[in-house]
């Protein structure tokens, strides 16, 4: 995981991302307010009140692999919900 505090060069960002998923915490406006994606970490989304508008519009975009979750509340339904992932019985 990337921390928030610290400001990585564009290049190391982009080559580690060649080796391994890195996530970078952050909050839900930020995680809406830029693309996610294959040039840039996975979201770690550390809000714990998201309400229902917040949801829709990460269930929006276009990477839920993307997108992880502080709160084991939230991580738990995103992986059940939009990643579609059951323990099986």
């Amino acid at each position: 995981m990337l921390p928030p505090s610290i400001e990585f060069p564009d290049a190391w960002v982009e080559a580690l991302l060649d080796e391994v998923v890195a996530f970078q915490e952050q909050t839900l406006a930020q995680a809406l307010s830029r693309p996610l994606g294959e040039d840039l970490p996975a979201a770690l989304i550390s809000d714990r009140d998201i309400d229902d508008a917040g949801w829709a519009s990460l269930v929006r975009l276009r990477d839920p692999e993307g997108i992880a979750f502080a709160s084991r509340e939230y991580e738990a339904r995103w992986t059940v919900e939009e990643l579609r992932y059951r323990e099986r019985n």
